[in-house]
């Protein structure tokens, strides 16, 4: 009986600990804030950022270049998604 031929993907998984500490350091003497973020399945990151002054795209970006900046996509495959909380969201702070 021939071996059968399976392909290994390792995936790690991102902790949601490890990109908050890295939005916060970035955020750090900063009017923003952090809402929430999630780490799901397949490395699906969701943060939802927030300002004392108004949450505008370009600081959305700027989060986003950063935690992209700061993780190995050669070790840790994922996605990112950085917005601020809209009318459709529940109160959390």
């Amino acid at each position: 009986m021939a071996p059968l031929f399976c392909p290994r993907f390792f995936l790690t998984m991102i902790s949601a600990s490890h990109i908050q500490s890295l939005a916060e350091l970035h955020l750090e003497g900063s009017t923003g804030f952090l809402v929430d973020v999630r780490v799901s399945d397949g490395n699906a990151i969701s943060i939802l950022l927030d300002d004392d002054e108004g949450t505008s795209i370009q600081k959305c970006i700027a989060l986003s270049r950063h935690l992209e900046s700061a993780l190995n996509r050669d070790e840790e495959d994922f996605s990112l998604d950085v917005s601020s909380p809209g009318l459709d969201q529940p109160l959390k702070l």
